[in-house]
């Protein structure tokens, strides 16, 4: 940090000594600003005083310390975060450029909003970041997991950094393949790459589609994104379901993927670093999205909040899903417990309809999403996932159990379930030693 911004930090001292609490510390290991090491070095003071002081000599070192510190706070202690920015207007030049905020940023490169009241998975989102910082050209980084596991939303919260942005120059491509492109059809996917070349090269294709074609595209948006502006620029390919996707777009930039099936993945080699997602949140965020959401504490919330965890599997889609429908009610669910229960017994009963939200996409979208899954099986393993359904829900199948049902070798049984497994169709559980 230079020293007149040094200077700053030294001159709100007290007042940022004085009011800033632990949620700054969590947020700033978030965005990688602070690593685990410092972190925890934070956490171990007992006094928030000592932790403050603590924080300051940190980000001093820190090359945007000062900026970081202003994005984090700027929600929650907005008088400090003023007061900052206007010791920091007295200290640039009148006609330097205004730097565009993270959010104007996100938006101009129509990234979608993380939800409003998103819980933070501290762990994955370091790991992430962290990932993307090392990523070089031609080279992927991929997140993947169960359909609503939360795979997009953590894309989108992790790219919410300063420094990432800078890294790739404030250029991010977010293409949505699961909903431009869901089946890897040749004609989607040309539609996909069309939107992206106008995207990035403003150019009016759709009146002249019969004259292009993949390859040539293909050749266009490497030449693009190996010179000028583009050079750092980061892909983003949402919701991948098909090898053929990340072939067309294979045009040797830095690119982010998620998807359902890791085998997406299989002709690129050592070139991607696979980030598997957890199936759901853990309790403590599944409980902390619902206090959220109807302005309670994790203590307050009454018993049914643990069931709607333990009966939704803690996936970030249902979570949130129900999180906005108690949100949409609030003073009932805060007055009266018992409000909470036509919720609960909707996930026991699997009614979905009566969750429907149209902002998360309707009841249907999970059935859907799984089915787009399954139908991208050959037919003969297609019949075998549907042999599953014989068995009660959440129980551990053993390998022995489908070389009787199946009439298959244990060598082939393993092969049909690493695929499902892949697929995020299946979960894998290891029986205790006993």
């Amino acid at each position: 940090m230079d020293p007149a911004k040094q200077n700053i930090l030294n001159r709100h001292r007290e007042l940022l000594i004085h009011d800033l609490h632990g949620d700054v510390f969590d947020t700033l290991r978030a965005k990688g600003v602070l690593t685990n090491e410092e972190h925890n070095n934070l956490l171990s003071l007992n006094l928030q005083e000592d932790k403050n002081k603590l924080l300051l000599n940190l980000l001093v070192h820190k090359h945007d310390g000062l900026e970081q510190l202003m994005d984090t706070i700027k929600e929650w202690y907005s008088w400090i975060e003023s007061s900052l920015k206007e010791s920091l207007n007295e200290i640039q030049p009148v006609n330097s450029p205004a730097k565009a905020s993270s959010a104007e940023v996100l938006a101009e490169n129509l990234i979608p909003a993380i939800p409003r009241r998103n819980v933070s998975r501290i762990a994955l989102l370091s790991q992430l970041r962290s990932e993307l910082r090392q990523l070089q050209k031609g080279h992927y980084v991929v997140l993947h997991g169960m359909s609503g596991c939360g795979k997009s939303t953590l894309a989108a919260e992790a790219l919410m950094d300063d420094i990432l942005l800078e890294q790739f120059k404030n250029k991010i491509i977010w293409l949505s393949c699961g909903t431009e492109a869901k089946t890897g059809d040749e004609n989607e996917i040309l539609g996909l790459m069309i939107d992206f070349n106008e995207r990035i090269c403003d150019e009016d294709l759709v009146s002249d589609v019969k004259s292009v074609n993949l390859n040539t595209l293909k050749i266009k948006l490497n030449k693009k994104f190996h010179k000028g502006s583009f050079n750092e620029a980061l892909l983003v390919l949402d919701g991948v379901s098909s090898e053929k996707i990340i072939e067309a777009l294979n045009i040797g930039c830095k690119t982010l993927v998620t998807t359902n099936d890791e085998n997406v993945m299989s002709n690129q080699g050592s070139r991607y670093k696979s980030i598997k997602v957890n199936e759901g949140f853990t309790e403590e965020e599944s409980m902390t999205q619902l206090a959220l959401c109807v302005g309670l504490s994790v203590k307050e919330l009454p018993l049914q909040a643990r069931q709607i965890h333990i009966h939704g599997k803690g996936l970030p889609l249902i979570m949130s899903l129900i999180g906005a429908h108690l949100e949409d009610h609030q003073e009932e669910v805060i007055n009266n417990p018992d409000a909470w229960t036509p919720y609960l017994e909707a996930l026991i009963n699997k009614d979905y309809g009566n969750l429907k939200r149209e902002s998360y996409g309707g009841a249907n979208f999970m059935p859907k999403t799984i089915e787009l899954c399954i139908n991208n099986l050959d037919p003969d393993k297609q019949n075998k996932y549907q042999d599953l359904a014989l068995f009660v829900e959440d129980v551990n199948i053993k390998t022995e159990v489908l070389e009787i049902l199946w009439g298959l070798p244990s060598f082939e049984v393993r092969q049909i379930m690493n695929e499902f497994l892949t697929k995020s169709l299946v979960v894998r559980k290891y029986n205790a030693a006993k």
